[in-house]
């Protein structure tokens, strides 16, 4: 993760740097805290100050800390480490008698300032291992998800309980549909005669093609086919669900 700021009418001007910790998650609350840092210790202390930013969540998080409202803690705080950074350089303006604007903007419009701190972040993203920022790694725990090829680690987030949920349905669909495939086994692949059992014309098909081998595939037509020959009992068991499919195929964890 990248941060970067630029100075207006200082040509040339700005700063970047690599805000570490990316092992507990990418949030985009992290580098754009950052990017508050560098300006306000580009700002000069003995002037007042307007910090543009296009990212509301951050300036929520800062606005805690000033003016009047509810108690605020750095205790449960994600990102506390660059807070207290945030928090110091705001109370030394305060202490100099100097005013600092923190000012919502639309991102991605053009503007030259803000496409130059964007330029800047990322210039940040290239910067060693070894010149990190805030880098020092919390006692939460991390997890993994799985987004189709794309290995995501975080820690404990809305994302992460809906992915361990989505998971969870696809483990039982999928035990589900496997009992299918017993029930087609038994009902479609051998005809039964008085004294044994022998192989009926789809079974011996599904036989040759090995098309039995994919474990997935196979449940789910095994499920298809009895569905559609109705014959009188139930292709699995009354469990249902409205999982979608296509997410399911998508999200998984492995932590």
């Amino acid at each position: 993760m990248g941060s970067g700021c630029c100075k207006f009418g200082e040509k040339g001007e700005g700063k970047c740097v690599r805000v570490g910790r990316e092992d507990e998650g990418t949030s985009s609350n992290r580098p754009e805290l950052g990017g508050v840092v560098l300006a306000l210790q580009s700002a000069v202390l003995n002037e007042d100050a307007l910090l543009l930013c296009d990212n509301k969540a951050v300036l929520r998080v800062i606005r805690k800390w000033v003016g009047q409202g509810g108690k605020a803690t750095l205790g449960t705080a994600p990102d506390a480490d660059i807070l207290r950074e945030i928090i110091c350089l705001l109370t030394q303006r305060v202490r100099a008698g100097r005013d600092t604007f923190l000012i919502k903007v639309k991102s991605h419009r053009g503007e030259p300032i803000h496409e130059r701190a964007d330029t800047l972040a990322e210039e940040g993203r290239t910067i060693s291992d070894d010149d990190k920022r805030w880098d020092d790694r919390t006692d939460r725990m991390t997890f993994e998800v799985q987004k189709g090829d794309t290995t995501v680690r975080s820690v404990w987030t809305n994302s992460v309980r809906n992915a361990f949920r989505t998971q969870a349905g696809c483990a039982k669909l999928q035990k589900v549909r496997a009992m299918t495939a017993t029930h087609w086994t038994e009902r479609v692949w051998y005809r039964h005669n008085q004294h044994w059992l022998q192989a009926s014309k789809e079974g011996a098909e599904a036989s040759k093609s090995g098309s039995f081998k994919d474990e997935k595939a196979w449940d789910r037509k095994c499920f298809e086919d009895l569905d559609q020959r109705r014959m009188g009992r139930p292709a699995t068991g009354t469990w249902s669900t409205c999982l979608d499919e296509k997410r399911a195929n998508n999200l998984g964890t492995n932590d």
